[in-house]
């Protein structure tokens, strides 16, 4: 772990000893270095255990460098599929796996983490129609009346309009929110 990725880390860390008096406050001066080399700190004022800067985050645990694992979901999320990954890097495909799954649980902070460091300075908004399984009018009977009774099998069938906003330069797609098409009366 780089100095910069490790300062990163220890920056939004914070005392999870309740009877400190700097529980829970990120940013408080109280957080000391135990051990850069272990990725460890500590907090000064209570003399907690020590304990991992990558605590609470989608890398705990994870003993490879925090640039390797980005680079490579990346790459996934850029349609290189797992297994040229895998021969690409040496890693294998159930470590990729796992990085997306960790990825996707924890999809809220690592999208914070990828943003932070991002200047943009231009965001293009786009509309799009699709539809989900099948259009609509083509629905049949019984779909239309299950998609009436289960609001889960209703949200996933007929048209659906998105708007997505993207970086253009990069292709980031920062935000995309779908809904129903309603007809006009």
């Amino acid at each position: 772990m780089t100095n910069a990725d490790f300062d990163k880390l220890k920056s939004h860390q914070y005392c999870d000893n309740e009877n400190c008096e700097k529980y829970e406050v990120v940013g408080g001066g109280n957080l000391q270095i135990k051990t850069r080399k272990n990725g460890q700190i500590y907090c000064n004022c209570c003399k907690s255990a020590p304990f991992s800067v990558r605590r609470g985050t989608m890398l705990y645990c994870l003993h490879t460098d925090i640039n390797i694992v980005i680079d490579c979901l990346l790459r996934l999320s850029g349609g290189t599929g797992s297994n040229e990954l895998s021969r690409q890097t040496g890693i294998t495909t159930d470590s990729l796996r796992n990085w997306t799954v960790l990825a996707s649980i924890q999809m809220e902070q690592f999208s914070r983490y990828m943003q932070a460091n991002m200047h943009l300075e231009q965001i293009q908004i786009d509309e799009f129609w699709s539809y989900v399984k099948k259009k609509k009018e083509n629905l049949s009977e019984y779909e239309i009346v299950m998609g009436k009774i289960s609001a889960e099998i209703g949200d996933n069938q007929g048209d659906k309009w998105s708007f997505v906003s993207v970086c253009p330069e990069t292709g980031f797609i920062q935000m995309v929110h779908t809904s129903a098409v309603r007809q006009a009366h």
